[in-house]
């Protein structure tokens, strides 16, 4: 993060959120994710799947972060959706109305591989 993400020049620094990483290595990501906010204070991922391709299974869990920065809060999940599912959504009523952060990420079912994250965009939670 601190190569990548940290702009500015000191004293004043701020976060370029779409160049933070959540998490990294070489498991490939998936193609095309989008978040969407959706009523009830939820954000809805989706993904192209792209499983076979290189080391990608089905079976790879999705990596959901929602950062808020008014509230210095982030929600996350580590798997509750496959990478096959091609969707997966996220409860963030906490932050109703806030704007937030999202980014999405994989790892593989025995943990061992995960993907570069990517940032999903910036959203206002209903």
């Amino acid at each position: 993060m601190l190569k990548n993400a940290i702009t500015s020049i000191f004293p004043v620094y701020s976060i370029d959120f779409p160049n933070v990483l959540v998490s990294r290595g070489d498991l490939p990501n998936a193609l095309a994710p989008s978040a969407l906010a959706a009523p009830g204070s939820l954000i809805t991922y989706s993904w192209t799947d792209i499983s076979g391709v290189g080391i990608n299974k089905a079976s790879d869990k999705a990596i959901l972060v929602v950062f808020c920065t008014a509230m210095n809060l982030c929600i996350y999940t580590t798997g509750s959706a496959l990478r096959s599912a091609i969707t997966d959504t996220l409860d963030v009523s906490i932050f109703s109305g806030k704007m937030v952060e999202t980014y999405i990420g994989f790892i593989s079912a025995e943990g061992r591989n995960v993907a570069n994250s990517r940032y999903t965009g910036q959203l206002t939670v209903s």
